[in-house]
């Protein structure tokens, strides 16, 4: 099934915004994000990719602005989800409330685009759906899209705000206590010289007490 699949629904108003959360889904959570406006190549149908996008995502993520109300396209990819009986997460731009049959879902406000709100925002998301009763049976594929990108982590503050994730989630897999450890090993961005990401020793000393794993002194 590979990583967890967003869909992303906005006006194209907001597409600047969309395209940048979909790049810190990428790197902090590693899911796969969907943006109509970067990810239909040109001449292809617009309906159909839309409709193919939808049919494979686990979670839609409504970015809702002044602007949403009146996007005849981000309306029905709204509606399909609620028909494929998808989960829908609506985060506000602004001021505007969730439109329509999504206005008793609790809207998360992000209000400002800059790098720790977004972060945030990404870190958030995660959370939802890994305690999402609805995503039990996806967990292994949630904690494995975050190992993903833990080993694919670009930056010491990307691999910093990775590790109080893995830290929270606590409970791993064989496999998955194998991709943690092949992460630290390989990528310089966690274990790096002369400097490292500061809460590795917090997770090496949490992998050591509850999987006896040695770590080098």
């Amino acid at each position: 099934m590979g990583n967890i699949k967003v869909f992303i629904s906005h006006s194209s108003q907001d597409k600047q915004f969309a395209g940048t959360l979909k790049n810190y889904f990428r790197m902090i959570c590693g899911f796969e994000a969907f943006c109509a406006h970067d990810d239909i190549p040109v001449a292809n149908d617009f309906h159909e990719e839309i409709f193919k996008s939808m049919s494979k995502t686990d979670v839609v993520i409504a970015l809702i602005s002044k602007y949403f109300p009146d996007s005849a396209y981000a309306n029905q990819e709204i509606g399909i989800a609620i028909a494929s009986d998808k989960k829908i997460i609506p985060i506000k731009l602004d001021d505007t409330n969730p439109p329509g049959f999504i206005n008793r879902l609790q809207a998360y406000n992000c209000k400002s685009d800059n790098a720790d709100m977004l972060l945030e925002l990404a870190t958030t998301t995660f959370f939802i759906l890994y305690e999402s009763d609805k995503f039990i049976k996806k967990k292994e594929r949630i904690i494995d899209s975050v190992l993903d990108a833990f080993l694919k982590s670009n930056s010491f503050k990307t691999s910093n705000q990775i590790i109080h994730m893995l830290l929270k989630i606590n409970t791993f897999s064989e496999s998955q206590i194998t991709s943690i450890v092949n992460a630290i090993q390989v990528n310089p961005q966690i274990n790096g010289e002369p400097f490292k990401a500061h809460a590795l020793p917090m997770l090496q000393h949490f992998l050591t007490e509850k999987y006896h794993i040695d770590f080098p002194s």
